[in-house]
């Protein structure tokens, strides 16, 4: 399970905390802006094993 977060919470986690964070830094952005770049996050990454880190979401935008 990932979690989207626009808060900066998650990102003190240690990585076996959690099994991937997308955070998103300018949330003033479209659900469909968000949307497409999640699409694309996990059309990137061969399987969730590989997205074991944080994110940034901006960074796909």
């Amino acid at each position: 399970m990932l979690i989207l977060r626009k808060d900066a919470d998650f990102l003190a986690l240690d990585e076996p905390a959690h099994a991937g964070v997308l955070f998103i830094v300018h949330h003033r952005r479209s659900a469909y802006e968000i949307a497409s770049a999640v699409i694309a996050i996990a059309e990137a990454f061969p399987s969730r094993d590989h997205l074991r880190d944080v994110v940034y979401i901006d960074d796909w935008l």
